[in-house]
Parts: C-alpha cells; structure tokens; sequence
C-alpha cells in the first residue's frame, strides 16, 4: 500500500531527528572531560581524595585525605580517626565517624569527613584488605620496615607471621601488617603503620606507572580499586598524584579532646572543630607556595600556666616544627610577638595569619648566634597577656616609629623594636615543663 504524503513526511522527520539525537550523544561522548581534567584546569587546583583501607566486613581500618598540588607536586595527609565524635546528621547522633561507613556506606562517610574538615573531597578510592593483597601482589609486593619480627596469634586464633627490617611483603604479609596488634603497641604506633601502607601503595603505583598506569593494562588495577571515578578519571588522577615525592609525606592527624560517650572513648576537634577547619586551610595554601616545614620556638611571657606547652600542640598539629618551649625572661608581656630570625617574611606572614598576631619583627643584631636557641628555628614566639591560648586578641600593633612594618592580616606587624617586652635576648631557652 503506498505511503500518504503525511506519513512520509513523518517518518523523514522521525530519521532526521533521530540522526540528530545519535549526532549529539556522540558529540557528548567525544568531548566529555573527567572531574579530574576539568579540575587541572585550574593551575592552582589541589586535589583532594578520600583514600579507606577496609576490612572485608565493611569497616574502615584507616582513612586518611590526600591533599595534592599539581603544581608544586606537594602534597599533605590528615588521618581521620575512627574515634573522631561528633553529631552526624548521617545517623542522627553522636558516635564515631567510622560509625557512619559501617552504616551508611562510603558516600555518606566522604561527606561528613569533607564538613569536619572544611572542604570538598570530590575523589574517593576504598581498598579493601583482599583487593590490597591482590593489589600489592600485581605491583610485585611493597616495601616497608619493620622493627622487630612479630611472632603472634590473633584473637581468633590466626597466626601472625613478619620478618624484621627493611623487607619486601607480598600479599598476604601485607595483609597481617594491616590487621595484626602487638601487646606492647601504642595507638599511634598502629596509626603509623596502617598510613605507611597507603604511602607504600603509592610509591609501588609510581614505580609500575609505565606498566600499569595505562589504558591497555589499566583495568588489572581499578579491578581492585572501588572508586567514584571511571577509568578514564581514576587513570588521569593516579598518573597525577603519583608524581608526588612520598618520602617527603609528612601525615597530619586531627587533634582532639577524648570524652566517655555510651560507654566509648571519643576524641572531639579541638576549638569545636574551627581548628581543624583553619589548618587545612593553611595547609592548602602552603601546598602552592615554595615555603618548607616552618621551625619554631615558643616561649611563655606570662604567669599562665601551660601557656607554651599548649600552643605547642596547636601548632604542632598545622604541621609546624616546634623545636622547643620554654619560659621567657619575663612574665610581663602584654603583648604576643613573633620574632623573624632569618629574614623570612612569607613564612612571618603565615604564622601571623595562624595566631591572628600582627606584632612581627626582625630579630636584632646580637639576638640570633651560634649559642642562641634561636639560631636552629626560623621564629621565635613569645606569647603575651593578650594571647587567649588559640588566637592574639586586639590586633596589637606598636607605634611606626618603632618599627618597620609588615602587613599580616590587614594590620600592621613589627620589624624592630626597642620596647622592654621585645627583649628576647635573655630567653632562659629551657625546655619547658607542664607546668609552663
């Protein structure tokens, strides 16, 4: 039966729309670009990933936040806790974070880590323990040390079996360093471990990019990733961070304070986590800069007790080098100062930024020698009265013609000084006790 003109005409505009729509989704196909290249873009993008070793039951062993500048190749690791407290909105009430992967699943789990620490974690990878002792098994096993042989039984009865020194582990040794615990171990011992693990993994990766890090050979890899990437993505961004120098990974940790909740041992972020917040901000910021690990000293210029003892935690947690804390010459200070030894004004700026501290001077002539505390750090601090153990209060700023001046967060910083409280000459450069 022959076609009406009006069907015809359908059916042509039917094909052409349907070329149209094939054309299209082609187009689509061809021009996508994964979250990992878009964000390369941006010549001062630091990419951030949630990196979760597990177990086989769907739990979290260790979890940490890889922090990477393309840039500058740096990059930073915070370790997150399992016992990290918190009301979460996930499961609706107060519990440890590892809680919410049990419960809710990697998704959910990379979300409340990302509002703990202030920032967006668009990259996760999740390895489990069988997929790490295939994984280490492909890159033909990694290397780690191990202090002492570790002859032991676990609870249910498994045999734990490592030799000592600087050893290659295959698969299943690397699963037992994952899982195993000794009597004598201390938390931050295992913490230590578990992150050298991942730090290994990514060194291994590096060492075996030309092998595996390669659309032909790639997914013997992903098989044994679980990732919210695809392949094209997740190559991009292992070709990426494995241009990282490992050996040069110093792990941060969240500092926190433990309490009792339902009968389990929580640690809460200090300073209702702000602090955490600030020092990943910091912390992104360095990634883009030149400037090394910062060495300082803390001396305490008032009659507070534990004064530089507790900044010394604070800073020591923003990945600071405190070399040493002590008392000053005085406990008459009034105000917080932070005395540049060598010259290093950026480096001035930052710590200045971190305490809220304007007051920023050089040191002076006779200040900094080879007999001198100050000769092995590159600041030295006093805290003063106006020091609240976080932050400088009232942005105090000594007269112009006292010093020449530095701008740190929109006020003005000392260079030099003649004041009394600038005299940091007489330090008693003690180490100091708990007391102080």
């Amino acid at each position: 039966m022959a076609l009406t003109k009006g069907v015809k005409n359908v059916i042509l505009m039917g094909s052409m729309l349907f070329i149209v729509l094939v054309v299209a989704v082609i187009s689509i196909i061809t021009l996508r670009t994964d979250p990992v290249s878009e964000s390369l873009k941006d010549e001062n993008s630091i990419l951030p990933v949630l990196w979760v070793l597990s177990d086989d039951e769907g739990n979290a062993l260790t979890t940490n936040v890889l922090l990477y500048s393309p840039k500058t190749k740096k990059a930073a690791m915070f370790y997150i806790a399992g016992n990290t407290g918190a009301i979460y909105d996930s499961i609706g009430r107060t519990d440890r974070i590892d809680a919410v992967y049990k419960e809710k699943g990697l998704e959910t789990y990379n979300e409340e880590i990302a509002d703990i620490l202030g920032i967006n974690i668009p990259f996760t990878i999740d390895i489990s323990l069988s997929q790490l002792g295939e994984l280490v098994d492909l890159l033909g096993g990694i290397k780690l040390f191990v202090p002492s042989p570790v002859d032991e039984k676990s609870k249910n009865g498994d045999l734990w079996l490592l030799p000592s020194g600087a050893v290659n582990l295959d698969g299943d040794k690397i699963r037992t360093y994952m899982v195993y615990q000794l009597p004598e171990e201390n938390e931050e011992e295992a913490l230590s471990r578990r992150q050298n693990i991942l730090i290994s993994v990514i060194a291994a990766l590096k060492d075996n990019k030309s092998t595996f890090l390669n659309k032909k050979n790639f997914n013997i890899v992903s098989s044994r990733l679980t990732t919210n990437l695809d392949n094209d993505g997740l190559i991009v961004l292992l070709n990426v961070i494995t241009n990282m120098d490992t050996e040069a990974l110093d792990p941060l940790s969240i500092q926190g304070i433990p309490r009792t909740v339902d009968g389990q041992i929580l640690t809460f972020p200090l300073y209702n986590g702000d602090l955490i917040k600030e020092v990943v901000q910091q912390t992104e910021e360095g990634l883009l800069t030149s400037l090394q690990k910062l060495a300082v000293s803390i001396y305490n210029g008032t009659e507070i007790q534990g004064l530089a003892h507790n900044t010394m935690i604070v800073m020591r947690s923003a990945n600071y080098d405190v070399i040493s804390t002590g008392n000053a010459d005085s406990t008459g200070y009034a105000h917080t100062v932070i005395i540049d030894n060598y010259g290093n004004e950026e480096g001035a700026k930052q710590i200045g930024n971190f305490l809220h501290c304007s007051y920023i001077r050089k040191a002076r002539q006779g200040e900094v020698n080879a007999d001198s505390d100050a000769a092995i750090v590159d600041f030295t601090i006093i805290l003063g009265e106006d020091f609240d153990g976080r932050y400088v209060v009232g942005n105090y700023t000594p007269p112009e013609e006292e010093s020449e001046e530095v701008e740190v967060n929109g006020g003005q910083a000392a260079g030099t000084g003649t004041s009394s409280e600038d005299n940091a000459t007489e330090q008693t450069g003690s180490v100091e006790s708990d007391a102080n």
